[in-house]
């Protein structure tokens, strides 16, 4: 499964490649926004903040729309601005519960951790800085299918949505770790390449495919609802991504570069 979902990623993100650009360059606007106050702001630091705070809330909104972008991307579909928009205004919400969350993180990595580790010196504040320290981690991991899920299960609120992420990362721990290296060297590319590819969306059409796939597996197993817990653990990949598989087809490098060649 992690094969061929490496394959559609970057096919999906090779066949996008214009529209993937377009959708990064709101991404560069908002990041170069946030370096810009970080750099140039000669004001309180608590300006200096609410600036930065905005430009991530806007990127989150930002976000709502572009993924439902992805999503259409990763269903070989495509759709107009016009999904774009009506999406971001339908998920504000979730947008909305999304910068919450950051915000909660990035204090606990700034602010509360560092507090327990240094104010709260001895055992007692070593053992509260490593627990918030892995509750940080776990909810960045769970964090990673939120946007998916608000496009897949469309009807469903936020929180029970934020709720979905966490079942589906305890549910799927070892995938879920690869996933997290996998958009960590995603980011570390984009940061080489100016955020243009992948970049911020084309991450985002990552995550869209690994919950694609993984909802393949919970759809098999509503199949079968008499299944061992034996069998349930050893899900049949090959036989569920059959239809995936022909949709991508069999494609290679060269044939992307030079398709008369093939």
């Amino acid at each position: 499964m992690i094969g061929f979902f490496i394959k559609k990623s970057f096919f999906d993100g090779w066949d996008n490649f214009l529209s993937l650009l377009l959708l990064n360059l709101g991404y560069i606007i908002i990041t170069l926004g946030v370096l810009g106050v970080l750099s140039y702001v000669q004001a309180a630091s608590w300006i200096v903040i609410a600036l930065v705070g905005l430009l991530l809330l806007i990127g989150c909104i930002y976000t709502g729309g572009v993924s439902a972008m992805v999503y259409h991307y990763s269903r070989y579909s495509h759709e107009g601005w016009s999904c774009f928009w009506n999406s971001m205004k339908k998920k504000m919400i979730h947008s909305l519960l999304y910068f919450v969350c950051l915000v909660i993180l990035i204090l606990c990595c700034t602010v509360v951790i560092p507090f327990y580790l240094s104010s709260m010196k001895g055992f007692f504040g070593a053992i509260l800085g490593v627990v918030v320290f892995w509750v940080v981690l776990f909810s960045s991991l769970a964090l990673q299918y939120f946007f998916p899920l608000t496009q897949m299960m469309e009807n469903d609120r936020p929180l029970k949505t934020l709720k979905k992420c966490f079942i589906i990362m305890a549910d799927n721990f070892g995938f879920t770790l690869f996933f997290a290296f996998y958009n960590l060297i995603g980011t570390a590319l984009s940061c080489v390449l100016a955020l243009m590819i992948p970049g911020f969306a084309g991450i985002h059409l990552g995550q869209d495919v690994a919950i694609k796939l993984l909802m393949l597996k919970y759809d098999y197993l509503e199949e079968n609802p008499d299944l061992t817990a034996k069998e349930r653990r050893h899900v049949p990949w090959d036989e569920l991504l059959l239809d995936e598989k022909e949709k991508v087809g069999h494609r290679t490098f060269r044939g992307m570069i030079f398709p008369w060649k093939e």
